[in-house]
């Protein structure tokens, strides 16, 4: 999923002098919180097919200083960096920062069942299947072959990804290490990774409950879960189940800053998404420009638990 307005916001942030960026995103926010959503922390390879998903280390360095430093002596936790899908750079990146960062929250969003078998993705897959010279045919083959939630991460093709150093997913035990830092987080991301919209509702009931029996066997109880692929890819009746089996704070890709008071088991958050390798100070003008939109558009708690 992509957001032009997030480039045009990109764009804008880019173009405008650091003091007004900073008086911009403190009217932005004011006292409210907000969560970036990234997924690599590397240099876009020159084959990647999805360029986008990565982000430098300094451009994320030099945002999260400026986010933070733009709000000196706040005490809450308002800032938190999310990664999904669990790559073993993410992780690397995550190790190395958190304290750098103490006053941020870091939360790394995983499929636990290739946290610990290594299993890698299957567009991954489909990116060294272009590599070796098969047709583009057999790429999309691979991406639409039907799913089998119980074997996929068993499948050798799978964890032959995720040998290669590019796709590697980060191992149970360094999630872990990462888990006992205070500022970060491990949450669950499914198993599979697969859109629920696009399973039945009792077959997105079984890869939840499976997943987050998973998760709680490797890392404890799943106190944050982010659905793949976002709006659009879950409804209510996901949200439902996903409350049915405990209290896990829901992040979604519903682009806007939040209260503090929205942050309580089974509410359905917000990400802003760092969806291009933008400078630091495009990061920053989506972050800006998401919230001002937000709420001006007067925008409320998107799914809180019904009491």
């Amino acid at each position: 999923m992509r957001f032009h307005l997030n480039r045009k916001l990109a764009r804008l942030g880019s173009c405008l002098p650091a003091p007004v960026l900073r008086a911009l995103l403190r009217q932005a926010l004011g006292r409210r919180c907000v969560a970036l959503l990234l997924h690599r922390v590397q240099a876009a390879r020159p084959a990647d097919p999805v360029p986008e998903l990565s982000v430098s280390e300094q451009d994320l360095d030099e945002a999260l200083e400026f986010l933070l430093g733009a709000f000196p002596g706040r005490a809450e936790r308002w800032l938190t960096v999310t990664f999904d899908d669990g790559y073993d750079d993410a992780a690397r990146y995550v190790e190395s920062r958190a304290g750098r960062f103490p006053a941020a929250d870091f939360i790394l969003f995983v499929c636990p069942e290739k946290a610990a078998a290594g299993a890698g993705f299957r567009w991954d897959l489909a990116e060294l299947t272009r590599e070796a010279g098969e047709p583009s045919e057999r790429a999309q083959e691979i991406l639409r072959a039907p799913l089998d939630a119980a074997t996929e991460n068993a499948r050798e093709d799978l964890h032959a990804v995720g040998l290669d150093p590019r796709f590697r997913v980060a191992s149970v035990e360094k999630l872990r290490a990462l888990a006992a830092r205070p500022n970060v987080f491990v949450g669950g991301h499914t198993n599979c990774h697969v859109a629920l919209s696009e399973l039945g509702p009792e077959q997105a009931r079984q890869e939840l409950e499976r997943s987050q029996a998973a998760f709680e066997r490797l890392f404890g109880p799943q106190r944050h879960f982010a659905f793949p692929y976002g709006q659009g890819c879950f409804d209510g009746t996901h949200v439902r189940f996903l409350r049915e089996l405990g209290g896990a704070v829901l992040w979604s890709t519903l682009q806007r800053c939040y209260s503090p008071a929205e942050v309580v088991p089974g509410a359905v958050l917000p990400r802003v998404v760092i969806d291009d390798p933008w400078s630091w100070d495009g990061i920053v003008g989506v972050v800006v420009g998401r919230s001002l939109v937000g709420r001006l558009l007067g925008a409320r708690p998107a799914a809180l638990p019904s009491s």
